[in-house]
């Protein structure tokens, strides 16, 4: 999975399928909107495996059903509001406000409304996925079946979260990553019974004898036909034989 960072470079933009497009630096990362799957305590085959916290962000580990995991990623709002200060501190310097030169100091609200409210929001959600996608899946990294991982909260909802006038965070964002990882494999009878039969492979003449055979098999795919007159038809020629009913 590729993420991206903040660069100097930033701007987001609406794409027309209503997904929130962000882009760093002419880099974009698309976050597709999907959908929560019915959750996870209706099943009774989901089991809670643990909770693992770093700065600001908490992870709740849960089994589904199969080998599907899932993790319940809980963003502190001061963990958010962090990013939100990052983003708004180079859209700062990137976007253009009237009446101010830039990389002058601007209102969070005014610069939020020369650069779009939901922009905004949507900078600093892009930045936040970023960097807690990796945290959350570090202590499963090892075990996840490549390409597997998604997230299956619908991205436009975490937009909810943001709520003050600037585009700021004023609570706590959670979302949810799938991830498929290797199951655990587990011998139901006694291994030491099975008996594996296998081929020699150390006696000379059969190993000589099978590769001479496929050396010939070879060469007669890149060989070429040529007519022979002088002698009769010998085994591995190939002739041409017209043939008239009477």
């Amino acid at each position: 999975m590729a993420f991206s960072a903040v660069a100097s470079r930033m701007r987001v933009s609406k794409s027309l399928n209503n997904d929130t497009t962000a882009k760093f630096g002419g880099a974009s990362a698309r976050m597709p909107n999907r959908r929560v799957p019915a959750a996870l305590s209706a099943s009774t085959r989901a089991t809670r495996l643990m909770v693992v916290s770093s700065e600001g962000v908490n992870v709740d580990e849960v089994m589904g059903e199969g080998s599907r995991l899932r993790l319940n990623v809980t963003i502190s709002k001061e963990r958010a509001m962090t990013a939100y200060t990052e983003v708004m501190k180079q859209l700062s310097k990137d976007v253009k406000v009237p009446g101010f030169r830039p990389g002058a100091k601007v209102n969070p609200k005014l610069l939020a409304q020369s650069y779009g409210v939901k922009n905004v929001k949507a900078a600093v959600l892009e930045d936040l996925l970023n960097k807690t996608m990796p945290e959350a899946m570090a202590n499963v990294a090892a075990r996840a079946l490549d390409e597997s991982d998604r997230i299956e909260t619908d991205i436009s909802s975490l937009f909810d979260n943001f709520t003050g006038p600037a585009g700021e965070p004023t609570m706590d964002i959670k979302y949810t990553i799938g991830v498929d990882v290797a199951p655990d494999l587990k011998w139901t009878g006694n291994y030491k019974d099975i008996k594996v039969e296998m081929q020699a492979t150390d006696n000379e003449d059969t190993i000589k004898a099978a590769a001479d055979k496929e050396f010939t098999a070879k060469l007669k795919d890149l060989g070429t036909l040529r007519v022979v007159a002088d002698r009769p038809v010998q085994e591995g020629d190939v002739a041409v034989i017209d043939l008239k009913a009477c």
